[in-house]
Formats: C-alpha cells, sequence, structure tokens
C-alpha cells in the first residue's frame, strides 16, 4: 500500500477516537489540532491545497493557521520530523 495512504488511515482512525471525549483540555485540543494539520498536509499531495483547506476549515482551525501551514509546508513538515 501507498505510504501516504496508510498514515492516512491511520490518523482518520485517531480522529474517530477522540470525537467522543468532551469536555477537551487545551492539550488535547493542541494535540487534536496538531494531527489534523498533518492530515491536511497529505491531503495536499493526495487531493490538493483546496481540499486540504476545506478539512481543516471544518475542523475548526483559523484562516491564519490555514494560510501558514498551507503556504509554508515544508516548515511544519521539517518539525515534525525532528520530534517523531
Amino acid at each position: 500500500m501507498n505510504e501516504q495512504y496508510i498514515k492516512l488511515r491511520e490518523l482518520n482512525r485517531s480522529h474517530a477516537a477522540q470525537a467522543y471525549h468532551f469536555p477537551m483540555s487545551s492539550d488535547r485540543l493542541n494535540r487534536r489540532l496538531s494531527a489534523d494539520v498533518d492530515l491536511a498536509l497529505l491531503l495536499v499531495d493526495l487531493v490538493g491545497a483546496r481540499v486540504a483547506a476545506r478539512f481543516l476549515a471544518a475542523r475548526g482551525a483559523d484562516f491564519a493557521l490555514i494560510c501558514r501551514v498551507l503556504a509554508e509546508p515544508a516548515r511544519r513538515r521539517s518539525a515534525s520530523r525532528q520530534t517523531a
């Protein structure tokens, strides 16, 4: 299987597991948003920036964050590789 598809599937599973935990602490919200951004970067490669932007907006990301993440994807990718 395609490596990106596998990661996309894993991220979708983590989103489904997090959907039923209310109320969320700010730490949990930050982790969810971080996972959303990672997933959006995969979506950019798979289906384009427009779909990724819509995904982030639907998940509650603000406009400035969406623009920053999609305008500078290499910056985010290098940061996530360092922590992983």
